[in-house]
């Protein structure tokens, strides 16, 4: 995978986290905006990872295949 998908899927994750904060903000509950900020936590930090877990498959896989 290429680094711009996970560059996107972040930016997403972002847009999807404003849009419920501001619908959210009608309500003026603090827990009802605690949960769209823990959810956007969890999922950036899920790209994150799994960016830096790509990038080892990747190194592995060319270390690999330049000793062949």
């Amino acid at each position: 995978m290429k680094k711009y998908n996970f560059w996107l899927s972040g930016i997403l994750i972002v847009c999807v986290f404003a849009i419920q904060v501001q619908t959210m903000i009608f309500k003026e509950s603090k827990f009802h905006i605690a949960i769209p900020i823990a959810l956007a936590v969890v999922f950036l930090t899920g790209i994150v990872l799994a960016y830096k877990h790509n990038q080892k498959l990747w190194k592995e896989r060319r270390e690999r295949l330049s000793k062949r």
